[in-house]
């Protein structure tokens, strides 16, 4: 039974009486790992093994099959969905507007450039108050694609279906990844299965950059 870190506070109880299981969980987060007795195995970023009982698979280690180098029609998924124009773009970015993720860092970096710089920013509690006050900044020249603001009718995921998330990978140059603490990052391994180059903060806490090399990314310091 495979379960993640968010789920065992909800269902701890019942966990412990399970006893014909073994049970599995997925820690995406880059807080500790507080060990069980009636856990068998933790699943972490290949950085963080650091016991027998710690095996290095992730949510990243199991995309969807769409997130791949491929041939992509970028204009019909904008139309579809009344979007601006686009023949290509030059810097992605894709997260949830949280603060753990830096939106400002990227909008502040982009927003007088003239690269084609896209933000798709991900569902998640309108009311927030640091997405609120990400709304209320200036986005200058940087193309905002906001989720929440789509008719979008999928039943599970509130949002872009993974087809249409990865063809602004498969269209875009470089993914630009701005946090400074990453479990996994599964965005990161979607941006290179689609071959993007991969722009991410230099000695990220986590695993995030477990998977980058000089091939294929470019690693910054500073806070810009």
């Amino acid at each position: 039974l495979i379960i993640t870190h968010k789920e065992i506070p909800f269902i701890r109880r019942k966990l412990k009486f399970l006893k014909e299981y073994h049970i599995i969980t997925h820690s995406g987060s880059i807080a500790s790992v507080v060990e069980k007795k009636w856990i068998s195995l933790y699943m972490v970023s290949d950085s963080r093994c650091k016991g027998d009982k710690y095996i290095p698979f992730t949510s990243r280690n199991f995309l969807h099959p769409s997130f791949q180098k491929r041939e992509v029609d970028l204009s019909s998924l904008l139309e579809k969905y009344n979007l601006p124009k686009l023949d290509n773009i030059d810097f992605l970015y894709v997260s949830r507007c949280i603060e753990l993720k830096e939106p400002f860092r990227v909008l502040n970096n982009f927003k007088r450039s003239k690269k084609v710089c896209v933000m798709v920013i991900l569902a998640q509690n309108k009311l927030d108050p640091y997405y609120q006050k990400f709304l209320r900044e200036d986005k200058g020249s940087v193309i905002v694609i906001d989720t929440h603001n789509l008719e979008i009718k999928n039943d599970i995921y509130k949002g872009f279906t993974s087809e249409e998330l990865s063809v602004f990978y498969n269209s875009a140059k470089v993914y630009v990844h701005a946090s400074e603490q990453e479990g996994e990052s599964r965005t990161i391994q979607e941006a290179l299965s689609c071959g993007c180059l991969v722009m991410a903060k230099k000695g990220m806490e986590g695993g995030g950059i477990d998977y980058l090399n000089d091939q294929n990314s470019i690693l910054y310091t500073g806070e810009n």
